[in-house]
């Protein structure tokens, strides 16, 4: 409850303070150059313009969760949140005055609403983490994970949310004393128990009021969106296939080309000086291909900038990893930005591929994942992308397992709507190194606190 006021009262101030600059500017400068007639409608518009664009973004990117994210991420959510719908407003006043205005007053302004963000944010996160106590927790695993699972498992929720769960014991689902512990906990998360137990203990949780998490199967994830019909009087659930939206894949591809297209134009120097580079540092080849698989078991080359040095993978496909002796100096710095992706606009100009969509695994890779994940054909029934559900709430260590599932998500709640906003929150990854989350505490001390813990 304390978190949960702390956090009101923190955004009430933070956006009373964003929009009430923005607003100062906007009446005592830009409303005159904006508009000659209608000047109070007009700035009533702006600054509620200004209101929806800022709240939209500020949640889009969790600019508001000062207690789950680190001050450093949540001040970039701000950052990102504030310049998108400053900007957008400074573009319309410079359209509708169909002149150029200047951007100092803006600036001015922009930069006092960064520096209450960033107090705002660093003050909030203070007093939740001197306020607020987690709440004693129990982890129930089952024979569908292994014990060095759960423990990876519990120490990243503990990372990133040790504000919310404070894990006292870790126990296998046969445990004889499970329900007694279930008892004497606030939350129980379930993480690889056999179905059986599962609904047993779901509800075991119902019935006495228990607040509880558990880990969805993928088969769970197919059917998230079935619709309940009302045939009968027995409830029916339908599902209902992605094949029967096609309208959705013709806008899709609609968009695919128009911005396909605009951010060639806009990255087009950033793609020559990265061309240079990479030629200049070891003469190799600027491009790199690579055999993918798509929609329908469709194989195409995938286009990136070069980032490893040449013949790199003369003895076989090996996936990159931490610190890769292979990556060269020009292959550091664009991966790190993500830089080396930007040629993979081309396969979706052409339509191998889309912006937003399932990432398309090396064809020599994909019968060894269906032979691990059956389930991993599902992902052939739409066009793979640039950017998606695994790579905005994914990192680079998530599993396949885990990938799969983000995949899932998106392809069963696709939509038009999704699509811009995973590439609006992709804006923000390429801010946040991959291996970061803001941890509380190191990794290794948590992993071995989660050991401790586990019986």
């Amino acid at each position: 409850m304390e978190n949960k006021l702390i956090t009101k009262v923190a955004t009430v101030i933070l956006t009373t303070i964003n929009v009430g600059l923005f607003a100062f500017v906007w009446i005592e400068y830009y409303n005159k150059f904006a508009f000659q007639k209608f000047r109070d409608y007009g700035m009533v518009a702006f600054i509620i313009l200004f209101y929806i664009c800022y709240r939209y973004l500020a949640k889009l990117y969790r600019a508001y969760d000062f207690a789950s994210n680190s001050i450093w991420e949540t001040t970039l959510s701000q950052f990102i949140s504030l310049s998108l719908s400053d900007l957008l407003a400074y573009v319309l006043a410079c359209i509708i005055a169909n002149y150029y205005v200047s951007f100092v007053p803006g600036l001015i302004i922009y930069i006092l609403q960064l520096s209450a963000s960033l107090t705002i944010v660093f003050i909030t996160k203070k007093l939740l983490i001197a306020l607020i106590s987690p709440l004693e927790t129990l982890v129930i695993y089952g024979a569908n994970i292994s014990e060095d699972e759960v423990v990876d498992f519990t120490s990243k929720l503990l990372r990133k949310y040790s504000h919310m769960f404070k894990i006292g014991k870790i126990v296998n689902e046969n445990d004889s004393l499970i329900k007694t512990r279930m008892k004497s906990v606030k939350r129980v998360i379930f993480v690889g128990i056999t179905r059986n137990k599962r609904n047993e203990f779901i509800k075991f949780c119902v019935e006495t009021n228990q607040s509880f998490y558990f880990v969805p199967d993928i088969e769970d994830l197919l059917i998230r969106n079935c619709e309940i019909k009302n045939f009968i009087d027995t409830p029916i659930m339908h599902y209902n296939s992605i094949a029967d939206k096609r309208a959705l894949y013709a806008v899709k591809r609609v968009f695919d080309l128009v911005v396909s297209f605009i951010l060639l134009v806009l990255f087009s120097p950033v793609m020559l000086v990265t061309a240079i580079a990479i030629k200049l540092d070891d003469g190799g080849p600027v491009f790199f291909k690579q055999e993918r698989e798509t929609i329908n078991g469709r194989v195409f080359k995938v286009l990136k900038f070069r980032s490893m040095r040449v013949n790199a993978e003369e003895n076989g496909f090996r996936p990159a990893v931490k610190d890769d002796d292979r990556i060269t100096r020009v292959g550091k710095k664009i991966r790190k930005n993500r830089i080396d992706e930007l040629p993979q606009l081309f396969n979706v100009l052409i339509g191998q591929m889309s912006l937003v969509g399932p990432r398309p695994e090396p064809a020599l890779l994909v019968s060894d994942y269906e032979k691990k994940l059956p389930e991993f054909k599902y992902r052939r029934r739409v066009k793979g992308g640039i950017t998606g559900y695994a790579q905005v709430y994914g990192k680079y260590n998530t599993s396949p397992e885990d990938k799969l599932k983000l995949d899932l998500i998106y392809i069963e709640d696709m939509s038009f709507i999704l699509d811009i906003k995973l590439i609006l929150l992709t804006v923000k990854t390429v801010f946040i190194p991959e291996a970061s989350e803001g941890f509380a505490k190191k990794k290794n001390e948590i992993l071995r606190e989660a050991e401790k813990i586990i019986s």
